[in-house]
């Protein structure tokens, strides 16, 4: 496993410098190969492709992608795991991951050792170009428990970088308990959404001094310039942004420049989509991204529902993996209760996802501290779902006043993607 992490990270970052055309001639040959597999191997692709009359000898290259069909959220969320795996996964060797669900439609795919160890590749990639070397200890956020962690899926991983200089944080944990853990460890880089960035420096306000960072790195969510400003004032550091989705992995990053976000184009394709149909000659619009490395759980044409902006102008940090810009991407909050404790919209979303029966949701705080969750409700009796939410959204708010409300459709839930979980509190 080590020796392919190596070999991952080796390629990466060759990669980077290739030419336009190197890169284009890679990304072409990648994605041939995909659709290939995903039409012999993965019964859902299969009926997909088949049912659309694809013809795979025509996929050559991005340009013939508007050849294949778009998959939706909901489509792969409506798919059993099973029928989306490629029939030789080893499912025993394979980690399930499933979506932080922050658009309320949480996913799960499989990631076979091969997607784990190239998906950790382009995470120290990036770090690499932030100035992050093995001596440097990180904490990196995960939206569910520390024993899910990407990086805990590489034996020996934590050895590698450093005599295990490097720990996951969940997001679903006491804010006071990792504040704590911070303090103590003081890690050189903090990696985290820009909700969990606001939530510690507010925190840390009513208690001790935060460290100072080598390296602050968002993700998860959007990042405001005010925000921004505020993670680099407060740890005195330079912030980055990793733009990437659970379902197809990282997708674009920025780099010392800050001149915009580098597509990982020899890992993924993104298509720039306009009225979410088709391939158009425009250069801004919503992100389609085809994953070009999990071989286990093929995501292909995925639609995202972000909005972006891609970029003709050469990076001066001399790589060749073309820029986007102006991402509209994820915004969540944190949850004040009435007895002053904070909780992280991950926990919300990792507590709301393992009740069974809901089809999507909205968390909204009021500002008088109150908070409704808005439900639609799947094929399933509506009354034990709203009394398990009841029960269990009880148990993480205490007394703050809480109101479960069932909808009839998306349409009446009015669910953002940008805010499922949304506090009005100083606003």
């Amino acid at each position: 496993m080590m020796l392919r992490l190596l070999r991952d990270w080796w390629g990466l970052q060759r990669c980077q410098w290739l030419t336009k055309e190197q890169l284009v001639e890679l990304q072409a040959k990648k994605l041939k190969a995909m659709v290939n597999h995903a039409y012999q191997k993965v019964p859902f692709y299969h009926r997909l492709y088949v049912e659309a009359g694809v013809d795979l000898n025509s996929i050559t290259g991005t340009s013939s992608l508007s050849k294949l069909p778009i998959v939706t959220k909901q489509l792969l969320r409506d798919t059993p795991l099973k029928e989306r795996t490629s029939v030789d996964t080893d499912c025993g060797s394979s980690v399930a991951r499933t979506t932080s669900g922050s658009t309320g439609m949480p996913i799960t795919t499989l990631q076979n050792p091969a997607t784990v160890s190239y998906r950790i590749a382009l995470w120290l990639r990036k770090l690499w170009a932030y100035g992050v070397r093995p001596q440097h200890k990180a904490y990196i956020s995960i939206p569910g428990r520390e024993s899910s962690s990407l990086f805990s899926s590489v034996r020996g991983f934590s050895n590698f970088v450093g005599k295990r200089k490097l720990r996951s944080l969940s997001l679903a944990a006491d804010l006071h308990d990792n504040f704590r853990r911070i303090s103590t460890w003081k890690p050189d880089v903090l990696v985290a959404p820009p909700s969990y960035f606001r939530a510690l420096i507010r925190f840390s306000e009513e208690a001790t001094q935060l460290q100072p960072l080598k390296v602050a790195v968002t993700m998860g969510e959007a990042l405001d310039n005010s925000t921004r400003k505020l993670i680099e004032e407060t740890f005195q550091t330079e912030a980055f942004v990793s733009y990437g989705l659970g379902e197809v992995g990282g997708v674009a990053w920025e780099c010392p420049t800050h001149s915009g976000y580098h597509i990982n184009i020899d890992s993924l394709v993104v298509e720039f989509l306009r009225d979410r149909e088709g391939l158009t000659d425009a250069h801004s619009g919503e992100l389609c991204v085809t994953n070009l490395y999990n071989e286990a759980t093929p995501v292909i044409r995925y639609r995202t529902g972000d909005i972006a902006t891609l970029l003709d102008d050469d990076c001066a940090c001399g790589r060749r993996l073309p820029l986007m810009k102006n991402i509209e991407g994820r915004i969540l909050d944190f949850i004040q209760t009435s007895d002053g404790r904070y909780i992280s919209p991950y926990t919300l979303m990792h507590t709301l996802e393992g009740v069974s029966g809901i089809a999507q949701y909205k968390v909204t705080q009021r500002k008088d501290y109150s908070v409704v969750v808005l439900v639609q409700v799947a094929d399933a009796e509506v009354e034990p779902v709203l009394q398990l939410i009841q029960h269990r959204c009880r148990q993480l708010l205490g007394d703050t006043p809480l109101f479960i409300k069932r909808v009839d459709g998306t349409e009446n839930l009015a669910v953002s993607k940008f805010r499922v979980v949304e506090s009005q509190l100083n606003r």
